[in-house]
């Protein structure tokens, strides 16, 4: 079995922080727009109509409220092509458009979005522009929620090199940088390195901002995750709890970034053995994300995957059954076609199928979920050991002994390079040697 976290839980630590959204009200000072004078809009210069419809994406973005900001940002997108095609304001409207397609889990949406404010700088402003490193962070987290994990990791290198080179090195934006380049990493099973790299940016942030600011939360958050898969449970437990605090007091209990903290703090109890604990959490994420972002975002994935796990745990195989297949038709509907999540989803699936008598069926899952696996995750990732263990089991009990050890020997070689792994470790060598 297998949790996974949110993909705004993976996005917060990633993306949603102080450069993700760019704010028109940079452009020129606040005392000079006019967005609230009661003109209409066709009494309105472009520079205005572009420059209110930009705060009004901001405002409803920073209420949660993603699909309003999406048209408003569209709007300003549509303006801003007359302003010229290097214009940095078309640039602006793009990310920003893209960070609220995002948002909605609209990831196809985003992609090309972003895609089109890189190019746009990187002609406009040289390839080696702080803005440049910016839009090359944000493509790297897109691909990252698309499962596109090599070409996310080169655009999280790139842009690290850049702003490295270019950048105060206490400055914000290479806090956010930094963050993504640790989400990215921790992806990759790289779990030391996504600690170091999220120890960097948390010492940037208490420089730069109080440690009471919502900015702080999504990266103690995702330092706890990675204490957490580092086995450091206490760490991970004080972090994730001082992250809690924190959105809880400046975001608020109906936040995204609010679920995405309940969410790990339920994958520590979990991983403690406090079942119920656990799923308590999950169950407060859940219908937090469902008010928030929708029934069919694609945060609800790991939120219904990780429940389901629970329940899995607990022999109550109806539930899990139910909450995992309400997450396959989410990745099916809103991810790309072989995305990690979905391979996860169905190695849980399979788990269920095995423990009610149906093995073919958990065969025939399992070998999709490391099809996916092999084609989207380096081949010494942690999850293909976790994957090829529970085919492995699948076969013995179809009585495949050969296939099976083969299976198990292949998953061992992978856990022996994760000492973070060590309980995954443990049940393959029982299984090998029974």
């Amino acid at each position: 079995m297998k949790e996974r976290l949110p993909a705004w839980s993976r996005a917060t630590s990633a993306r949603r922080q102080a450069s993700a959204l760019g704010r028109a009200d940079k452009m020129r000072p606040i005392a000079t727009l006019q967005p609230k004078t009661g003109l209409r809009e066709a009494d309105l210069s472009d520079f205005d109509r572009w420059t209110t419809a930009m705060r009004t994406g901001t405002e409803h973005y920073d209420r949660g409220c993603f699909a309003p900001a999406v048209d408003a940002f569209r709007t300003a997108t549509q303006v801003a092509r007359g302003f010229g095609p290097d214009d940095s304001r078309l640039a602006l409207s793009l990310n920003n458009w893209a960070e609220a397609c995002r948002a909605c889990g609209d990831y196809a949406a985003a992609l090309p979005l972003c895609e089109e404010a890189l190019t746009i700088r990187g002609r406009a402003l040289g390839a080696s522009h702080p803005h440049v490193g910016i839009s090359l962070h944000n493509l790297g987290a897109l691909l990252l929620e698309n499962g596109r994990l090599e070409e996310a990791a080169l655009a999280f290198e790139r842009a690290l090199s850049l702003m490295r080179s270019r950048l105060r090195p206490r400055d914000p934006d290479l806090a956010v940088c930094l963050a993504g380049v640790a989400a990215m990493r921790k992806t990759q099973g790289r779990y030391s390195e996504a600690a170091d790299d999220l120890r960097q940016a948390l010492v940037i942030r208490q420089e730069t901002l109080s440690e009471t600011h919502p900015d702080a939360a999504p990266c103690l958050n995702a330092l706890g995750d990675v204490y957490r898969e580092l086995g450091e449970y206490d760490k991970a437990r004080e972090l994730c709890e001082q992250a809690l605090a924190v959105a809880r007091e400046l975001l608020g209990q109906d936040h995204f970034a609010t679920a995405a903290i309940l969410n790990n703090l339920g994958l520590l109890n979990k991983t403690q053995g406090q079942l119920a604990s656990a799923e308590a959490l999950y169950r407060q994420a859940l219908a937090i994300e469902k008010r928030v972002l929708g029934p069919r975002h694609p945060s609800l994935v790991a939120t219904l995957n990780n429940l389901a796990v629970v329940c899995l745990s607990q022999r109550r195989l109806v539930d899990a059954e139910d909450l995992l297949r309400q997450a396959l038709s989410i990745c099916h509907e809103k991810l790309p076609a072989h995305h990690p999540d979905a391979g996860l989803v169905m190695v849980n699936l399979a788990e269920v199928c095995r423990l009610s008598g149906r093995l073919p069926q958990a065969a025939s899952l399992c070998r999709q979920a490391l099809s996916i696996a092999d084609s989207s995750l380096p081949p010494n990732h942690p999850h293909r050991a976790m994957i090829l263990n529970n085919l492995a089991v699948i076969l013995r009990a179809r009585g495949e002994r050969q296939q099976s050890t083969t299976l198990l020997a292949n998953a061992a070689t992978i856990s022996q390079e994760h000492p973070a792994a060590a309980r995954l470790a443990h049940a393959i060598r029982r299984n090998l040697h029974r």
